[in-house]
């Protein structure tokens, strides 16, 4: 029998939010927002560091530590890579309990009812319309909450001008998490909401 692959960080997330990714995504608050290209990052860290433990393993479990006059480099740059992810984690899991911690996202769910919400599966190429999440650079850039045209690139999304407010001239260019768009991580596949 086959397993499904499980998102750990995810899973963890909606333990302690009472929210899906997906759900903190369209809530109108940055730190909820925000929180799904935290979350990218943070699975991305946790993944480097279980490499570079598994490197290390390697090492000590084929003996290649013991074929070396010089053991302490093949066990020093698995230790140092280790310590360097080690960081990595910790910053990114740091940067995602700021925004798990963050008052505005943690009461929005409690005073408002959340949306039916639907993932249209999408691919580099596609043109589609979408709105724009209230991400802090969206918010900034007077962008969160328009409908606009999206033409998805493999990691950013170009806004059609029409669609722009006053002020802006040409074409827009946004990286997914700003223009919402997300990845499915077990099917790979990009979505918007």
């Amino acid at each position: 029998m086959e397993q499904t692959p499980q998102d750990h960080v995810e899973q963890w997330i909606l333990r302690v939010t009472w929210s899906t990714l997906d759900e903190h995504a369209v809530i109108p608050v940055p730190a909820a927002a925000d929180l799904p290209e935290a979350a990218d990052e943070f699975r991305r860290a946790r993944a480097e560091l279980l490499q570079a433990v598994d490197g290390l393993r390697h090492v000590l479990m084929t003996g290649f530590d013991l074929e070396d006059t010089n053991t302490s480099s093949m066990v020093t740059g698995p230790v140092q890579r280790i310590r360097a992810r080690a960081n990595w984690y910790e910053q990114a899991r740091a940067a995602v309990n700021t925004l798990i911690d963050d008052e505005d996202r943690s009461v929005h769910p409690d005073n408002h009812e959340l949306r039916p919400l639907a993932r249209l599966y999408i691919q580099p190429g596609d043109t589609v319309r979408g709105i724009l999440p209230h991400t802090r650079h969206c918010r900034e850039h007077g962008l969160a909450g328009r409908v606009v045209r999206l033409h998805l690139t493999d990691f950013e999304a170009d806004l059609d001008p029409a669609d722009l407010p006053d002020g802006y001239t040409g074409p827009l260019r946004l990286p997914h998490a700003d223009a919402g768009v997300y990845r499915d991580r077990i099917k790979g596949q990009l979505y918007i909401l």
